[in-house]
C-alpha cells in the first residue's frame, strides 16, 4: 500500500522517459534532414533532452523511493535533480547567464546527485558488523557535497579547502569501492559457532528472528523492508 504513490511515480516517469527518447530521435533526424534548423528548434531538441534526464533521474532513484531507504535521502535526491534540470530548461529559454543562477543551479544538482549516491549505497545488503562503515561513507558524502557548495557560494577558498575536498573524495571512492566487495562477504563460520536464525535481510543485513520467518511477507525489524522468503531458503 505504502509502494504505490513510488511505483505509480515510476511508471509515469518511465513512459515520459521513452516519449522523450522518441521525440529526441524525431528532432534528431529533423535537424539532419532539414537545411533551417535554427535557435527555437536547437532549444526544443535541448529541452526534450533535459526532460529526459529528469525522468531519468527519478528512474535512477526509483528503487530507493519505493523501499524507502535511508528516507528522506531518495525524495531529496529527486528533488535536487529535478529542480536542477528545471533550472536549466527555464535558463535555456530565458536566457539566463547569471551567477546567482548558475549557483543555485550547481546546488542542485550537487545535493541532488550526493543523495543519490547515497540513497543507492543504502540498497547494498551489509551484514551488521559492516554497517558502520556504510554510515561513514553517507557521512563523507553529506561532508563532501556540503564542502563544494561551500566553495561554490564562497567564490572560492584557497588551497586548504581544496586539500580538504581531495581528502573527502578520495575517502568516498575508497569506501565506495569497499562496500560493494564487502555486500559479498559472507564468512563461513563453523555451525556450533553460530548463534541466533542464521538468516538476514537482504536490505540492510539485520540477522532476522526465527519467528520472522513464520509469516509470509517477512518483515525486518531494523530497516522495516518486508519481502518474500520462499521454501528453499527456509531453514
Amino acid at each position: 500500500m505504502g509502494e504505490s504513490g513510488p511505483t505509480d511515480l515510476r511508471t509515469i516517469a518511465l513512459r515520459a522517459f521513452l516519449a522523450s527518447i522518441a521525440i529526441n530521435a524525431a528532432l534528431g533526424i529533423w535537424a539532419l534532414l532539414v537545411d533551417d534548423f535554427g535557435d527555437t528548434q536547437q532549444k526544443v531538441l535541448i529541452s526534450s533532452f533535459l526532460v529526459s534526464g529528469s525522468m531519468l533521474a527519478i528512474l535512477i532513484n526509483g528503487t530507493p523511493l519505493s523501499r524507502r531507504v535511508l528516507w528522506p535521502v531518495p525524495a531529496v535526491a529527486v528533488g535536487g535533480l529535478v529542480l536542477g534540470f528545471a533550472l536549466l530548461l527555464g535558463g535555456l529559454w530565458a536566457e539566463a547567464d547569471s551567477s546567482t543562477w548558475g549557483k543555485i543551479l550547481l546546488t542542485a544538482f550537487t545535493i541532488g546527485g550526493a543523495a543519490t549516491f547515497s540513497g543507492l549505497l543504502a540498497l547494498l545488503p551489509l551484514r551488521p558488523a559492516h554497517q558502520r562503515l556504510r554510515l561513514l561513507t553517507h557521512l563523507l558524502i553529506a561532508l563532501l557535497a556540503a564542502s563544494l557548495i561551500g566553495v561554490l557560494w564562497a567564490e572560492g577558498g584557497g588551497a586548504g579547502i581544496a586539500r580538504v575536498i581531495g581528502v573527502q573524495s578520495i575517502l568516498v571512492a575508497a569506501l565506495t569501492l569497499a562496500l560493494p566487495a564487502l555486500s559479498r562477504y559472507r564468512p563461513v563460520e563453523e555451525s556450533e559457532e553460530v548463534s541466533g536464525s542464521g538468516h538476514f535481510c537482504p536490505a540492510c543485513g539485520a540477522e532476522l528472528a526465527d519467528y520472522a520467518l513464520s509469516g509470509d511477507p517477512v518483515a525486518c525489524g531494523s530497516c522495516k523492508q518486508v519481502f518474500s522468503v520462499t521454501e528453499e531458503h527456509r531453514v
